[in-house]
């Protein structure tokens, strides 16, 4: 399960119908990494997304997607690279939707045989994402120019409940 929720560093955010059970949850997460509950860092690094469909927009049309991640950590400047299938998202409270993903180690060799398959990129953006591990969920803040601040945790269908409650 992903929630996800647009971030603003100055007001208490997270998604639709719940609270954080403290201050919000960016000042929790630079805050409390000493504390023996806080989520632990896993990580920075600097991303560059590219989304892939059909010529036809078939995927879009089912509300799929196709996605090739190329990441560079912060500090230790490592690349990594990954494609992802998104599956149609699914109704209930929270965002939630199949992911299917696969290391890659050559970027550059995938881009060509997606272009050799017929997708076309129909959309590219880079953003910083800071991520933090906690009881089984990945918490990441992604920062995007010009759009700022959004919060993502993916774990489990239940997400523990120091993090959110019901109003």
């Amino acid at each position: 399960m992903i929630l996800s929720a647009k971030a603003d560093p100055t007001k208490r955010t997270c998604p639709p119908n719940s609270k954080p059970n403290s201050a919000s949850p960016i000042t929790t997460l630079h805050a409390a990494n000493s504390a023996s509950w806080a989520p632990k860092p896993s990580g920075a690094h600097l991303e560059t997304n590219i989304i892939f469909d059909a010529p036809n927009k078939s995927l879009f049309s089912a509300n799929k997607a196709l996605r090739l991640r190329i990441s560079r950590d912060i500090n230790t400047g490592k690349e990594h690279a990954v494609l992802t299938y998104k599956g149609p998202r699914t109704t209930g409270q929270f965002k939630s939707r199949e992911e299917i993903e696969s290391g890659v180690d050559d970027p550059n060799a995938m881009l060509d045989i997606l272009k050799a398959l017929n997708f076309v990129q129909v959309l590219s953006f880079q953003k910083k994402r800071e991520s933090w591990e906690f009881d089984g969920c990945k918490i990441e803040l992604d920062e995007l120019p010009h759009l700022g601040l959004f919060l993502e945790i993916e774990g489990p269908p239940t997400p523990p409940s120091i993090l959110f409650r019901k109003n």
